[in-house]
């Protein structure tokens, strides 16, 4: 079951999503663009978290790297969103955390304190890092 959604992921929802360019013009046509982008996002990286855990990796899977490319200097600062954006976008509200670890899949990755002032990080009880929005 959880390969059939893997390849579902790969085979229909990412190229369907995005574009070669990293833009989601289903998401950009609409007057909450840049919030409707990142959440877009957002729950394309839940999966490939997830699918990770599983062994499978899914990061790389077709326009997902220029998409977070394109991405993440909107999401860090929003002013240069020139797209439809009808109420006020705070990055911190929807961007994925495991973005800004996500080093290897960017050409030029943003400055880390640009990308961290969007985050906390704490180790919890049993080791493991918790990772929340600001």
């Amino acid at each position: 079951m959880r390969r059939m959604v893997y390849l579902h992921f790969q085979n229909t929802l990412v190229p369907q999503q995005i574009r070669a360019d990293g833009t989601a013009p289903s998401e950009e046509s609409r007057t909450l663009s840049l919030r409707y982008s990142a959440f877009s996002l957002d729950a394309l990286m839940v999966v490939c978290h997830y699918a990770a855990l599983d062994g499978e990796e899914l990061l790389e899977t077709g326009n997902l790297a220029a998409a977070r490319r394109y991405l993440t200097p909107f999401v860090v600062d929003v002013s240069t969103w020139k797209k439809p954006q009808l109420t006020p976008f705070a990055g911190s509200d929807h961007f994925f955390p495991l973005l800004a670890e996500d080093k290897a899949s960017y050409g030029k990755l943003p400055p880390a304190a640009d990308i961290r002032r969007l985050f906390w990080e704490r180790t919890v009880a049993d080791g493991t890092r918790e990772i929340r929005k600001r």
